[in-house]
């Protein structure tokens, strides 16, 4: 955390200079032992049961009977809410798409 508080610090100075017309200094050499930041990974994208509901076209007794700690479980508990990982509603309509089952999206 603190490394990344003094990476900010160094670009909010860098963007005064910019600002005030004046040049920037040479940047420093990269350190290799300090591993390169490509990018964040996205944070996962949870939904809840009427969503869930809506895009499988379902109701609820097939949801909680057929669906429900069977093929989708909550990776996240609020107060009396669960809520689920999108991408695992979206890869259950791959697996599931050509079967034939009763409770896939039409």
């Amino acid at each position: 955390m603190k490394q990344v508080i003094t990476e900010l610090m160094a670009l909010l100075r860098q963007l005064i200079l910019v600002l005030q017309g004046q040049p920037l200094p040479a940047l420093a050499p990269c350190d290799p032992r300090q591993p390169a930041v490509v990018g964040v990974p996205a944070a996962p994208v949870h939904v809840d049961i009427p969503w869930i509901l809506r895009y499988m076209g379902i109701g609820n007794t097939t949801f909680y009977s057929k669906v429900r700690n069977i093929l989708l479980v909550p990776v996240l508990r609020l107060g009396a809410r669960e809520y689920y990982d999108r991408e695992e509603v979206y890869d259950l309509f791959r697996r599931q798409g050509g079967s034939g089952r009763k409770y896939r999206r039409s």
